[in-house]
């Protein structure tokens, strides 16, 4: 019942960024995802099934703002005669060293009991990711074959 919610944002969030640009949505999902880290953590660990679903709920909206915009914001970098390479390499090792790594590294602290590490991990890698996109030129409205 929570994946209406994110499908429902996608659209929006997409929508949104024709309107303001990819950059900017993308960056609301970098600084919801870095302020939201703790709070949802303790609303889907409280033992409540309806804070789960808030939780979860939360967490999909918010993940809409990148997940709706993400291709066209890796292929608004790169020129059209690389743009399938240049895609390929640093999203692959990306998930390679961050996605891969994150479920091993979330029950290797939990194990630990530092749960709340993992919780600022994701916090980090989100302001990270802010700061990564704050930086980048926006695409918006720009003749993308040249």
């Amino acid at each position: 019942m929570h994946s209406r919610w994110g499908l429902l944002a996608l659209p929006c969030a997409g929508w949104l960024s024709d309107r303001i640009g990819r950059r900017p949505v993308v960056l609301i999902f970098g600084v919801s995802a870095a302020v939201l880290s703790w709070p949802l953590f303790d609303l889907a660990t409280s033992g409540s099934v309806w804070g789960f679903w808030l939780a979860m709920s939360t967490a999909l909206v918010v993940f809409a703002f990148l997940g709706s915009v993400y291709p066209a914001v890796l292929a608004e970098y790169f020129p059209t005669g690389v743009r399938a390479s240049g895609i390929v390499l640093p999203y692959s090792l990306a998930a390679v060293v961050f996605a891969g790594t994150a479920p091993y590294l979330q029950q290797w602290l939990h194990v630990a009991g530092w749960d709340q590490a993992f919780v600022a991990y994701v916090a980090v890698m989100s302001l990270l990711a802010v700061v990564v996109l704050y930086s980048a030129p926006e695409t918006k409205g720009k003749d993308l074959h040249r």
